[in-house]
This record gives C-alpha cells, structure tokens and sequence, in this order.
C-alpha cells in the first residue's frame, strides 16, 4: 500500500509531520509521507525545511555532511549545494508562506492523491469547501 500523503498548515517547526513521517508499517514502509508543509515564520521554516531535507535519505544513510552541519562546520548553502536534487525536493515539500497568499496549495490539494490527512489548526470555510470537493471527486 502506498504511503498516505500529508498536508501540514501552520506546520511551525514541523513536529506533528515528524509523527507522521515517524510511523512506519511493521515490513518498514511509511505509512504517510508529507507531502506539503507550509509556515510563515521564518526561523521556524529552516527547521522544517532542514527535516524535510533529512527525510530525503534513508534513516541509515545520512550523509557525514548532514552531521557536519549541525556541528556548525558547513553551513546550510553548503550542505544544500551538495545534495542539490534532495535540497530541491525539500524545498518543494516545505514551503515558508503565508496560507491565504498561496493559490497554489489549493491546486496542489486537488492533484489526484488520496486519500490524504490535511493537518492544521482551523481551515477557513473556503479550504473545508476544496477538502469536500476533493473527496467528491473521487
């Protein structure tokens, strides 16, 4: 069974999406992946953007350049620009915005992956309208 996608809104550090992302199937496999996070605090942003950057590898293959950055020995450019396909997936995966000023959420919702948990603390009436459609789509 494929992994459940998540959308996290007003994800701040990205904790919750850790739980998520932390629970896996007793063969190994995820039983979610996060498919979208979004925050508008920047501090809290490069937390969540360095985690989705983490969730890239395998638990057993973090690279020593991941290490030497929490060390303060690389700096975050750096150890992007040396995994440049994975910094770009975890910028994909991790977005510093504010809700209401991305359009693109809404397409990103109704892409055709599901079903899927949408994480936040309260939808506006318009986002519970698009989650509705979604699933009558289906």
């Amino acid at each position: 069974m494929p992994a459940i996608p998540v959308i996290d809104l007003f994800a701040g550090p990205g904790g919750l999406a850790e739980g998520f992302a932390s629970l896996g199937r007793p063969e190994g496999s995820p039983r979610f992946r996060i498919a979208l996070s979004i925050e508008k605090d920047a501090m809290a942003h490069q937390t969540l953007e360095l985690r989705a950057f983490y969730r890239q590898f395998p638990h057993s293959e973090l690279p020593e350049e991941y290490y030497e950055h929490l060390r303060g020995k690389l700096s975050r450019t750096e150890l992007f620009q040396t995994w440049p396909l994975l910094a770009a997936a975890a910028a994909k995966e991790s977005w510093n915005a504010e809700l209401g000023a991305v359009d693109a959420v809404r397409a990103r919702l109704l892409e055709g992956e599901g079903p899927w948990p949408l994480v936040g603390d309260v939808m506006p009436g318009s986002w519970r309208r698009t989650v509705a459609d979604n699933r009558e789509r289906r």
